[in-house]
This record gives C-alpha cells, sequence and structure tokens, in this order.
C-alpha cells in the first residue's frame, strides 16, 4: 500500500523563488471512484502578515510587493475579488 504526502506550492511561493519552484493550480480528479478506499485532504493555506514585503530569496533584486497588495492581485485575477 503506498503512501504519500503531497506538498503544493502556492502562488507568493513561486513569486518569491522567481519562479524556480511552480505554483500547482487546484482541481480534484476522482479518478477511481468506484473504489471504496478513503483518500483524506487537509488543506493548509498559511498567509503572511499584510504588511510583509514579499522579494526574492534566490537572488539579491530588489523588486518587491507586500503580501497584501499581491493577494489582492490574484483574487482579482481569478475573479474573486
Amino acid at each position: 500500500k503506498s503512501k504519500s504526502i503531497v506538498c503544493n506550492i502556492g502562488d507568493m511561493m513561486q513569486l518569491v523563488t522567481r519562479s524556480q519552484l511552480k505554483s500547482t493550480s487546484h482541481r480534484v480528479i476522482d479518478h477511481n471512484a468506484s473504489s471504496s478506499a478513503s483518500r483524506y485532504s487537509m488543506p493548509f493555506f498559511l498567509h503572511p502578515s499584510p504588511e510583509i514585503e514579499l522579494c526574492s530569496i534566490v537572488d539579491d533584486s530588489d523588486d518587491s510587493i507586500s503580501a497584501h497588495d499581491f493577494l489582492e492581485e490574484r483574487l482579482r485575477a481569478i475573479k474573486l475579488y
């Protein structure tokens, strides 16, 4: 029996790694609907304080955006804001 843990990278992590780690798209597909096996999901979303400046952790660029502004941009982009 296979046991796995999957860690999905979010948009803020993609931003600060300059896309070295890619954000995953959210989707749920039940490949085995006829199976009686249980499947568990425990999502945990971690957001920095709104005033935190998000900047690259892989280079010395001075580019940054506040966590608040970045989140607002993403919510507008996916039409949730």
